[in-house]
């Protein structure tokens, strides 16, 4: 069966993406030792080959899939690896605020060239020069890895299905056929990366540097990001034609789906098309603040709800809904997978217990399969019966094995265990389960009281580099919970055997009140500067949106005065409470 593989989903985060390379450092490195020890047998490597991002975790995820390839050098070093600089070095709230020349106040709040550059660096650099440092693997990859990004469509594609009006529901004519066309705005940018010349190229790279930076556009934050996509492009499989290509304008992907986990799946999928690998198969999820809370939004009433307070809700509920679908579909999916093997070893029983009955049984699953596999039914991904029915052996090896035990002990026709795996197969068809496997999820998550960069959105982190620094620390104390677990239970064959390795640095104790700021912690010049910013892009939109000298000044003098008081009151800036620590100097 290979080694064992593991896919791994990074969730949306703003700032806390140094959460995330924190947690990405630890884990990679753990499992780099790990493949290296002379301990660890060929069966027991465990390579990364499926990464998924969302917003934030949309440059993670291709930073990492380049380094793991290409540079592994660069993923060495808690504090010069090229994840903790970018995160936790490079962006900060003032070189935000510091609008370049290419940078349009009209189109966002913060400088969507900082983010550009910082793509260009770390993901352009290395092909800078005419002869690029040689290619080195890390341990921990696998030779191809899929990459898949998070993407807000704000375009749109079009889909259609065909459909009858139930009048002409019997009728062949074309005429009486219609198309049901909805428009997708979720879509995805997904790449096979190997470990090969043709992938270490910047001509292979930079339409993915474009499409990292499109998945972490937060909205108005960040300027929406225009990408040239292509009919062709897996993504579109099913799509309306567009045009062999088209540009589209990207937001954050997060809006529509912050947790990739099903895309993760879904890529899987595509590397184990038949579904033999599931056991040797994990999942890593990182983000530094997951669903444990109640999102439930009780003061909001009807008698409320002016322009401001529906605002405020719709986003809150666009963002919540975006958080939970890939955590609803792994629980439902596990479940049912879990009643599908509870009933085919239910179904053993019956069959040893009532073996007179064995020619009707293999009458009906014949009957049924025949039908189920008819016509259009006839394929799942390609899947044809026999090949479904290899799958199954392959997947129920030990209970097809066992039953065929049984069956020579109690002197009942072998083909017995034939029959079980048709109806087993019957099952799997009418519940659509064919490419559904039980999904072992580990979690790296925190809470928000115990990072730093939770407040303001997430974007508190950028602030200052000493909670960038905490929160990455934080991150990789999270992870090593989660191997020290992995290594206690070393033996446990459910779980992944990431066991050989070993820390050889200190992770230095955090200063724990900083998981306690506040928004009145952050430092109060930068609060002004973030305020002065805000309120003069508003200025800037004004100058370009309001025609006319009187209702010009009206708008821009009281939208001014509106604008600067939300501000004082988001920022903390409207009152003299003074940060922590400094009380006691406040009263000297």
């Amino acid at each position: 069966m290979g080694c064992y593989k593991l896919a791994v989903a990074i969730s949306g985060a703003v700032s806390l993406g140094s959460y995330e390379a924190g947690v990405m450092y630890e884990i990679i490195k753990a499992i780099g030792q790990h493949n290296l020890n002379p301990d660890t047998l060929p069966e027991d490597r465990i390579e990364i080959d499926v990464i998924t991002g969302a917003s934030a975790g949309g440059m993670t995820a291709a930073i990492t899939a380049q380094k793991l390839l290409f540079e592994s050098n660069n993923l060495e070093g808690a504090f010069v690896n090229h994840l903790y600089k970018p995160w936790v070095e490079e962006v900060d709230l003032m070189k935000l605020l510091q609008i370049g020349p290419k940078d349009r106040p009209d189109l966002s709040l913060l400088s969507s060239e900082l983010i550009l550059d910082i793509s260009k660096k770390y993901l352009d650099d290395r092909y800078s020069s005419s002869a690029p440092t040689s290619p080195k693997k890390h341990a921990a990859a696998a030779d191809t890895i899929l990459l898949g990004l998070a993407m807000s469509n704000l375009n749109g594609v079009d889909y259609g299905m065909e459909m009858r009006s139930f009048q002409n529901i019997a009728s062949d004519d074309p005429a009486s056929q219609n198309k049901f066309i909805y428009t997708r705005h979720q879509d995805r940018f997904v790449r096979e990366v190997k470990a090969n010349p043709a992938c270490d190229m910047q001509s292979f790279w930079d339409p993915i540097r474009k499409a990292a930076v499109a998945c972490g556009a937060f909205p108005f934050a960040f300027r929406v990001q225009g990408i040239e996509r292509s009919q062709t492009d897996e993504a579109y499989l099913g799509a309306e034609p567009f045009g062999f290509k088209k540009l589209f304008a990207y937001t954050d992907g997060g809006a529509f789906q912050n947790e990739p986990l099903g895309m993760a799946k879904k890529l899987v999928n595509q590397i184990d098309t038949a579904h033999l690998n599931h056991e040797k198969r994990f999942y890593l999820y990182i983000s530094p603040n997951p669903k444990k809370r109640s999102s439930l939004n009780d003061k909001f009433t009807a008698e409320t709800a002016n322009y401001l307070a529906t605002g405020k809700a719709l986003v809150s509920a666009f963002y919540t809904q975006a958080r939970f679908h890939d955590w609803i579909m792994t629980a439902n999916t596990n479940k049912d997978v879990e009643i599908f093997d509870h009933r085919a070893e239910a179904l053993q029983g019956l069959l040893t217990q009532s073996p007179e009955k064995l020619g009707e049984f293999a009458s009906v699953a014949d009957a049924l399969l025949n039908a189920l596999y008819a016509g259009t039914l006839g394929t799942n991904q390609g899947e044809t019966q026999e090949a479904a029915l290899a799958r199954l052996k392959h997947q129920f090896d030990k209970e097809y094995k066992a039953l065929l035990s049984t069956l020579e002990q109690k002197g009942i026709n072998q083909d017995a265990a034939l029959t079980w795996l048709k109806a087993v197969l019957v099952l799997e068809k009418a519940a659509n389960l064919g490419d559904r496997d039980i999904m072992t999820v580990y979690n790296v998550t925190a809470d928000a009281d115990e990072v730093a960069g939770e407040k303001l959105a997430a974007f508190g982190g950028f602030f200052d580099q000493k909670y960038r620094d905490f929160d990455y620390t934080i991150g990789r104390q999270k992870a090593r919970k989660l191997l020290d677990m992995l290594k206690s239970q070393a033996g446990n064959n459910s779980n992944l055997p990431l066991t050989n390795f070993a820390y050889s640095e200190v992770i230095k104790e955090p200063d724990t009140t900083l998981a306690n700021v506040t928004v009145n912690d952050l430092p109060k010049e930068k609060r002004l500067a973030l305020k002065a910013a805000v309120v003069e892009r508003y200025k800037t939109l004004i100058d370009i949106s309001v025609k006319g000298p009187i209702k010009h000044f009206l708008v821009k003098f009281f939208g001014k005065i509106a604008v600067s008081i939300l501000l004082g009151e988001l920022l903390q800036l409207n009152d003299d409470t003074p940060p922590k620590g400094q009380e006691d100097d406040d009263r000297l």
